[in-house]
Order: C-alpha cells, then structure tokens, then sequence
C-alpha cells in the first residue's frame, strides 16, 4: 500500500482588489494578485483562492489565509498530497 506524503509551503500574496482584468503576477518571492472583486463579505478572498488553486493545480480546499484575512498583504498556506 502507497503512502501519501502531505507537503505544503506558504506564499505571500499581495492583493489588488476592484482591478479592471484578473492576473497574477510573480515579483520577487511575493504573487500579486489582480481581481475584480471588491473586499466585501471575502467576495475577493475567495476569488484570490480560486486564482491560487488554479496557478498551483491544487484543490480550492488545500489553500487556508493563515494571515491577513482584512489585509492587503496575506499569507496562504497550500498543501500537496502526492502518493
């Protein structure tokens, strides 16, 4: 029987909400993150996962803002399964 190996790694997301296109960006060690979604009721930090998960491959539900939930700076963790 395989075992499955759980690895993760945070990334620092700098977020730019009610922008006019939808992108991510890579600077440095940090993502900026485009959305046109405004920051009400997590309306962008839900579209800023769902970016996330796509740019990684990763499901929506393996990605948790550990840091920044009403910041413009936020950190997420994300996990990978292999196995």
């Amino acid at each position: 029987m395989e075992k499955s190996i759980e690895k993760s790694f945070v990334v620092e997301i700098v977020a730019h909400t009610g922008s006019s296109h939808r992108k991510i960006i890579k600077k440095d060690s940090q993502y900026h993150i485009y959305t046109p979604k405004k920051p009400i009721k997590g309306k962008a930090n839900r579209d800023i996962i769902e970016m996330i998960a796509d740019e990684f491959k990763v499901p929506k539900g393996s990605i948790e803002l550990i840091k920044g939930e009403k910041s413009r700076v936020k950190l997420f963790k994300i996990k990978r399964i292999k196995g």
